[in-house]
């Protein structure tokens, strides 16, 4: 997927405001077939730094110029209403050490407010997810 804007490379040092100083391990590209019939593009990154805790491995996806941060969530956090523009079937292409295990995955985003929820399924695993918006 060669069309996609990528904003930082694999080795490259990360700093983003209240987020520790951290270094870009992986890439996934997703191309995004949605509900609503669109197709879109963009980057996560896989992040690591030298914390312990959440912030040891996280994730950042840049959408339309907007980094968003990810962060496992829990199935009872999950609510609002499916956005159906940034819900449907993906395909990935991972560099490095990334979140993915599959090249597909099906993605349903909620939108309750501010918040963001995703429930992203690969060929192997679920993963919950909670977004807030970065920059």
């Amino acid at each position: 997927m060669p069309s996609v804007k990528q904003r930082y490379q694999i080795g490259d040092t990360v700093s983003l405001p209240g987020f520790p100083i951290s270094n870009v391990v992986g890439i996934d590209l997703y191309r995004l077939r949605s509900l609503s019939g669109n197709v879109k593009e963009w980057p996560s990154y896989t992040l690591v730094s030298d914390q312990d805790g959440p912030y040891s491995r996280w994730w950042v996806t840049d959408e339309n110029d907007k980094l968003y941060h990810w962060e496992q969530a829990r199935e009872e956090e999950i609510s609002g209403k499916i956005d159906r523009d940034d819900s449907g079937l993906c395909v990935l292409d991972a560099k490095g050490d990334s979140i993915s295990s599959s090249s597909y995955s099906a993605v349903v985003v909620y939108r309750d407010g501010h918040n963001l929820f995703c429930i992203e399924a690969f060929e192997e695993e679920v993963l919950l997810m909670k977004g807030t918006l970065i920059l």
